[in-house]
């Protein structure tokens, strides 16, 4: 049965804003939006992406969107299982185009390897508690050049041909993230774990890594319960890696 829960969203349709993340906080200063409700944009002045990257999208050509929930029946410790819900309805969306979608830990979404969606979340907390998420998602759709350094970048349309609606796309993404955001909040943790470690990039895969101590060859093993890759390394032993410790050569 089709999830409800967000039947009261607002939709924000902005031609330009700085960043669509920063929209909605902005708005949350002052009141308490409709859990679901999003924003999206055609083009971002100041898109962000992970802890301090940014997020470049050619204007008018890809899917920019931001939307609020309110997680409070989580732990912060329990954050990244939202991150893990949206991966997945990002997939799912992606999937109809291609069948070559999997995610890179922790959440860029990849079609042949090649990177096709990034998402950022922030959390706003309430003590130790979170109040409400912002959750960031950028969809290469139509764009067909990149700058040379994101030479690892692809789009929908890149990979098919194909020409996509992006605001149909963030209408059928909305309902998505809908439908995973209650199987959240019914605490099937073990049904989205699953389903993550079956999209996940390079899993149980030997590969080459860069740590802080240089490279080496290992194997992706799984996640912890907080989010944090697990590797084990040629010698047996696994290690933990939080976002920016470690980095997939190839």
């Amino acid at each position: 049965m089709f999830a409800v829960m967000f039947k009261n969203s607002i939709w924000y349709n902005l031609h330009e804003t700085e960043s669509t993340n920063s929209f909605l906080h902005e708005k949350l200063m002052s009141e308490k939006l409709p859990e679901g409700s999003v924003v999206t944009a055609d083009y971002q002045t100041k898109g962000r992406g992970q802890r301090g990257s940014s997020w470049q999208s050619e204007a008018g050509k890809n899917l920019l969107m931001s939307i609020v929930v309110y997680p409070e029946f989580l732990k912060v410790t329990e954050a990244f299982m939202l991150s893990k819900c949206v991966a997945l309805a990002a997939c799912d969306l992606l999937s109809v185009y291609s069948n070559k979608v999997q995610i890179k830990w922790p959440n860029d979404i990849l079609i042949d390897g090649k990177k096709v969606a990034g998402i950022l979340i922030e959390n706003i907390l309430r003590g130790s508690e979170i109040y409400a998420s912002i959750v960031g998602i950028g969809i290469n759709f139509n764009q067909q050049l990149f700058e040379k350094e994101l030479y690892a970048a692809t789009s929908v349309f890149m990979d098919t041909g194909f020409k996509a609606d992006t605001q149909i796309n963030a209408v059928k993404l909305h309902e998505n993230i809908e439908v995973n955001y209650q199987m959240l909040q019914q605490k099937k943790f073990a049904e989205i774990d699953q389903l993550y470690l079956s999209h996940l990039y390079k899993l149980n895969e030997t590969a080459l890594f860069k740590d802080a101590d240089g490279q080496f060859q290992g194997k992706i093993k799984g996640l912890s319960s907080m989010g944090l890759l697990i590797v084990e390394r040629e010698n047996g032993e696994k290690h933990l890696y939080d976002v920016k410790e470690i980095a997939l050569i190839r």
